[in-house]
Protein backbone atom coordinates (compact mmCIF):
# COMPACT_ATOMS: atom_id res chain seq x y z
CA UNK A 1 0.00 0.00 0.00
CA UNK A 2 2.87 2.34 0.88
CA UNK A 3 4.20 1.53 -2.43
CA UNK A 4 1.62 2.17 -4.20
CA UNK A 5 0.87 5.19 -2.55
CA UNK A 6 4.31 6.70 -3.17
CA UNK A 7 4.04 5.52 -7.17
CA UNK A 8 0.93 7.60 -7.36
CA UNK A 9 1.66 10.75 -6.95
CA UNK A 10 5.17 9.78 -9.03
CA UNK A 11 6.44 12.41 -11.84
CA UNK A 12 6.86 9.30 -13.90
CA UNK A 13 5.10 6.68 -13.26
CA UNK A 14 1.61 8.04 -11.21
CA UNK A 15 -0.33 8.68 -14.22
CA UNK A 16 -0.32 4.66 -14.49
CA UNK A 17 -0.71 3.94 -11.34
CA UNK A 18 -3.41 6.21 -10.58
CA UNK A 19 -5.13 4.94 -13.76
CA UNK A 20 -4.59 1.20 -12.62
CA UNK A 21 -6.06 2.06 -9.35
CA UNK A 22 -9.10 3.80 -11.12
CA UNK A 23 -9.66 0.38 -13.81
CA UNK A 24 -9.60 -1.69 -10.54
CA UNK A 25 -12.57 0.16 -9.38
CA UNK A 26 -13.98 0.24 -12.64
CA UNK A 27 -14.52 -3.60 -12.94
CA UNK A 28 -17.80 -5.03 -11.94
CA UNK A 29 -16.78 -7.30 -9.04
CA UNK A 30 -13.34 -6.29 -7.80
CA UNK A 31 -12.05 -7.99 -5.09
CA UNK A 32 -12.35 -6.26 -1.57
CA UNK A 33 -9.13 -6.41 -0.93
CA UNK A 34 -8.19 -4.10 -4.15
CA UNK A 35 -11.41 -2.31 -2.88
CA UNK A 36 -9.47 -1.55 0.68
CA UNK A 37 -6.26 -0.69 -1.01
CA UNK A 38 -8.13 1.87 -3.15
CA UNK A 39 -9.82 3.61 0.04
CA UNK A 40 -6.24 3.63 1.77
CA UNK A 41 -4.75 5.46 -0.63
CA UNK A 42 -7.44 7.57 -1.26
CA UNK A 43 -6.96 9.09 2.17
CA UNK A 44 -3.14 8.75 2.34
CA UNK A 45 -0.82 11.76 1.54
CA UNK A 46 -1.32 11.32 -2.22
CA UNK A 47 -5.26 11.63 -1.61
CA UNK A 48 -4.57 14.65 0.58
CA UNK A 49 -2.36 16.17 -2.26
CA UNK A 50 -4.28 15.31 -4.89
CA UNK A 51 -8.15 15.29 -3.64
CA UNK A 52 -10.03 15.81 -6.82
CA UNK A 53 -8.10 12.67 -8.15
CA UNK A 54 -8.65 10.71 -5.00
CA UNK A 55 -12.44 11.22 -4.93
CA UNK A 56 -12.83 10.11 -8.09
CA UNK A 57 -11.27 7.25 -7.53
CA UNK A 58 -12.97 6.75 -3.91
CA UNK A 59 -16.48 7.79 -4.77
CA UNK A 60 -15.96 4.30 -7.12
CA UNK A 61 -14.89 2.42 -4.40
CA UNK A 62 -17.80 2.88 -2.46
CA UNK A 63 -19.87 1.73 -4.78
CA UNK A 64 -18.43 -1.92 -3.78
CA UNK A 65 -18.93 -1.51 -0.29
CA UNK A 66 -22.01 -2.19 1.60
CA UNK A 67 -23.62 0.77 2.71
CA UNK A 68 -22.60 2.58 5.90
CA UNK A 69 -19.57 0.76 5.15
CA UNK A 70 -17.46 2.12 8.73
CA UNK A 71 -14.38 1.89 5.95
CA UNK A 72 -16.06 4.12 3.65
CA UNK A 73 -17.29 6.64 6.13
CA UNK A 74 -14.01 6.88 7.82
CA UNK A 75 -12.37 7.78 4.27
CA UNK A 76 -14.87 10.50 3.89
CA UNK A 77 -14.26 11.90 7.46
CA UNK A 78 -10.66 11.86 6.79
CA UNK A 79 -10.63 14.09 3.46
CA UNK A 80 -13.74 15.83 4.75
CA UNK A 81 -11.59 16.80 8.30
CA UNK A 82 -8.11 17.82 5.60
CA UNK A 83 -9.99 18.63 2.02
CA UNK A 84 -13.61 19.82 3.20
CA UNK A 85 -14.36 22.21 -0.10
CA UNK A 86 -13.06 19.34 -2.65
CA UNK A 87 -15.13 17.19 -1.01
CA UNK A 88 -18.20 19.08 -0.85
CA UNK A 89 -17.60 19.64 -4.77
CA UNK A 90 -17.11 16.42 -5.51
CA UNK A 91 -20.31 14.89 -4.00
CA UNK A 92 -22.29 17.65 -5.06
CA UNK A 93 -21.41 17.31 -8.66
CA UNK A 94 -21.69 13.55 -8.25
CA UNK A 95 -25.60 14.26 -7.23
CA UNK A 96 -26.01 16.65 -9.72
CA UNK A 97 -24.76 13.77 -12.83
CA UNK A 98 -26.47 11.25 -11.02
CA UNK A 99 -29.75 13.25 -11.47
CA UNK A 100 -28.90 13.99 -14.97
CA UNK A 101 -28.41 10.21 -15.66
CA UNK A 102 -31.08 8.27 -13.73
CA UNK A 103 -30.92 4.90 -15.90
CA UNK A 104 -27.18 4.75 -14.93
CA UNK A 105 -27.43 2.07 -12.38
CA UNK A 106 -23.74 2.00 -10.72
CA UNK A 107 -22.97 5.72 -10.98
CA UNK A 108 -26.34 6.13 -8.56
CA UNK A 109 -24.99 3.16 -6.55
CA UNK A 110 -21.59 4.97 -6.22
CA UNK A 111 -22.63 8.22 -6.20
CA UNK A 112 -25.42 7.12 -3.20
CA UNK A 113 -23.19 5.16 -1.27
CA UNK A 114 -20.66 8.28 -1.27
CA UNK A 115 -23.77 10.15 -0.24
CA UNK A 116 -24.40 8.43 2.66
CA UNK A 117 -20.76 7.94 3.75
CA UNK A 118 -20.45 11.44 4.11
CA UNK A 119 -23.71 11.83 6.17
CA UNK A 120 -22.33 9.18 8.80
CA UNK A 121 -19.87 11.63 10.70
CA UNK A 122 -20.10 15.21 12.21
CA UNK A 123 -18.35 16.61 9.84
CA UNK A 124 -19.57 15.02 6.66
CA UNK A 125 -22.49 16.64 8.05
CA UNK A 126 -22.13 19.89 8.39
CA UNK A 127 -20.78 20.10 5.01
CA UNK A 128 -23.93 19.14 3.65
CA UNK A 129 -25.79 21.10 5.94
CA UNK A 130 -24.01 24.11 5.28
CA UNK A 131 -24.82 23.79 1.72
CA UNK A 132 -28.65 23.75 2.64
CA UNK A 133 -29.26 27.42 1.98
CA UNK A 134 -28.52 26.73 -2.03
CA UNK A 135 -31.47 25.71 -3.55
CA UNK A 136 -30.41 23.36 -5.99
CA UNK A 137 -28.18 22.14 -3.95
CA UNK A 138 -30.53 21.54 -1.23
CA UNK A 139 -32.50 19.61 -3.56
CA UNK A 140 -30.09 17.13 -4.56
CA UNK A 141 -29.20 16.54 -0.87
CA UNK A 142 -33.68 15.77 -0.17
CA UNK A 143 -33.61 13.92 -3.61
CA UNK A 144 -30.33 11.73 -2.12
CA UNK A 145 -32.04 10.91 1.16
CA UNK A 146 -35.23 10.08 -0.68
CA UNK A 147 -33.42 7.61 -2.54
CA UNK A 148 -31.75 5.98 0.07
CA UNK A 149 -35.24 5.59 2.14
CA UNK A 150 -36.58 3.84 -1.23
CA UNK A 151 -33.27 1.71 -1.88
CA UNK A 152 -33.86 -1.84 0.18
CA UNK A 153 -30.33 -2.63 1.39
CA UNK A 154 -29.54 0.77 2.64
CA UNK A 155 -32.66 1.41 4.93
CA UNK A 156 -30.89 0.15 7.76
CA UNK A 157 -27.93 2.01 7.59
CA UNK A 158 -29.76 5.48 6.46
CA UNK A 159 -32.36 4.63 9.81
CA UNK A 160 -28.73 4.60 12.17
CA UNK A 161 -27.47 7.98 10.51
CA UNK A 162 -31.24 9.64 10.93
CA UNK A 163 -31.12 8.23 14.42
CA UNK A 164 -27.88 9.74 14.72
CA UNK A 165 -29.09 12.93 13.35
CA UNK A 166 -32.21 13.20 16.35
CA UNK A 167 -29.64 12.38 19.12
CA UNK A 168 -26.99 15.52 17.63
CA UNK A 169 -29.58 17.93 16.79
CA UNK A 170 -32.67 17.46 19.08
CA UNK A 171 -31.46 19.66 22.25
CA UNK A 172 -29.14 21.89 19.60
CA UNK A 173 -31.01 25.78 20.25
CA UNK A 174 -28.52 26.80 16.95
CA UNK A 175 -29.33 23.59 14.92
CA UNK A 176 -32.75 22.20 15.46
CA UNK A 177 -35.21 24.03 13.32
CA UNK A 178 -32.89 24.05 10.10
CA UNK A 179 -32.33 20.07 10.70
CA UNK A 180 -36.40 19.51 11.15
CA UNK A 181 -36.99 21.45 7.93
CA UNK A 182 -34.21 19.84 6.09
CA UNK A 183 -36.33 16.13 7.36
CA UNK A 184 -39.98 17.40 6.68
CA UNK A 185 -38.85 18.37 2.79
CA UNK A 186 -37.32 14.43 3.07
CA UNK A 187 -40.22 12.88 4.29
CA UNK A 188 -42.92 15.17 2.51
CA UNK A 189 -43.75 12.26 0.01
CA UNK A 190 -46.60 10.21 1.80
CA UNK A 191 -44.66 6.59 0.34
CA UNK A 192 -41.49 7.55 2.63
CA UNK A 193 -43.13 8.04 5.98
CA UNK A 194 -43.76 4.65 7.09
CA UNK A 195 -39.90 4.89 7.34
CA UNK A 196 -40.57 7.01 10.04
CA UNK A 197 -42.11 4.80 12.31
CA UNK A 198 -38.70 3.27 13.71
CA UNK A 199 -37.89 6.26 14.61
CA UNK A 200 -40.57 8.12 16.36
CA UNK A 201 -41.55 5.91 18.87
CA UNK A 202 -39.77 4.71 21.47
CA UNK A 203 -39.53 1.07 23.24
CA UNK A 204 -42.76 2.08 25.71
CA UNK A 205 -44.83 3.18 22.78
CA UNK A 206 -43.58 7.36 23.25
CA UNK A 207 -43.56 9.81 20.41
CA UNK A 208 -40.50 11.24 20.22
CA UNK A 209 -41.53 15.50 19.76
CA UNK A 210 -38.14 15.75 17.48
CA UNK A 211 -39.57 13.57 14.71
CA UNK A 212 -43.10 14.46 15.38
CA UNK A 213 -42.56 17.82 14.83
CA UNK A 214 -41.07 16.64 11.36
CA UNK A 215 -43.43 14.35 10.40
CA UNK A 216 -46.22 17.35 11.09
CA UNK A 217 -44.03 19.99 9.43
CA UNK A 218 -43.61 16.90 5.84
CA UNK A 219 -47.52 16.39 6.10
CA UNK A 220 -48.28 20.35 6.04
CA UNK A 221 -45.98 20.55 3.15
CA UNK A 222 -47.01 18.04 1.43
CA UNK A 223 -50.91 19.09 1.33
CA UNK A 224 -49.90 22.67 0.26
CA UNK A 225 -47.95 21.26 -2.75
CA UNK A 226 -51.10 19.07 -3.45
CA UNK A 227 -53.23 22.25 -2.92
CA UNK A 228 -51.17 24.61 -5.22
CA UNK A 229 -50.81 22.03 -7.83
CA UNK A 230 -54.81 21.72 -8.05
CA UNK A 231 -56.82 23.53 -10.94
Amino acid sequence: MEALAKAAGDAEFGRYVRDRLRQWMDAKNPSDDKVNLVIEICVGPWGIQQPTLALTRLGKAAGHKTFGSATVVNAFRQLALQRPDDVRKAVDQWLTDAESRPADKTLRRQTLGSFLALVSSDEGTDLILNNRRDTEARLRIIHAWQKLLSTNDAVDAVVTQLSRWHERFQEDPNRREAVVDVLADIFAPPSLRPGLDRLMVTDEAAILPFWREALVLAANRYQASKEASTP
